[in-house]
C-alpha cells in the first residue's frame, strides 16, 4: 500500500494503483500525512502531548532516562505517596501551631 496526494486530496491505495497515479501526476506521501489529513491519526501522531507522555518524560527525567522495571515503578509511586504524606503532615503540624499561637 502506498499513500499518494494531489491538489490536497490523499489516497492510501494499493503500489500498482500508486504507480499509476504516480504517472498521472500524483506524488507520493508518508503515511502520518496522510493519516493526519484523513483523520485517521492516531492519538500519539497528533500534534501536543498526551498526559501519559508527559508522564513518561516526566519519570524518565527522574530515572536518567532509563526504562523503569514493576518493581522501580512501584517503589517510585511509593515515594511519591510518601512525599505527599510529609507534605499533608507538615501543613498539619504548621496549622497546629498556629492555632495554639492564637490561643494564648
Amino acid at each position: 500500500m502506498k499513500c499518494v496526494k494531489k491538489n490536497g486530496r490523499y489516497k492510501r491505495v494499493a503500489d500498482a494503483e500508486a504507480l499509476q497515479l504516480n504517472k498521472e501526476g500524483w506524488e507520493y506521501c508518508s503515511k502520518l500525512e496522510w493519516r493526519q489529513s484523513t483523520g485517521k491519526a492516531k492519538k500519539s501522531e497528533e500534534p501536543g502531548e498526551s498526559k501519559e507522555q508527559k508522564q513518561a518524560e516526566e519519570q524518565a527525567g527522574k530515572t536518567g532516562g532509563k526504562k523503569l522495571s514493576k518493581y522501580q515503578k512501584k517503589q517510585l509511586a511509593k515515594q511519591e505517596i510518601e512525599e505527599e504524606h510529609d507534605r499533608k503532615g507538615q501543613k498539619a503540624r504548621r496549622q497546629a501551631r498556629k492555632d495554639k499561637k492564637g490561643r494564648k
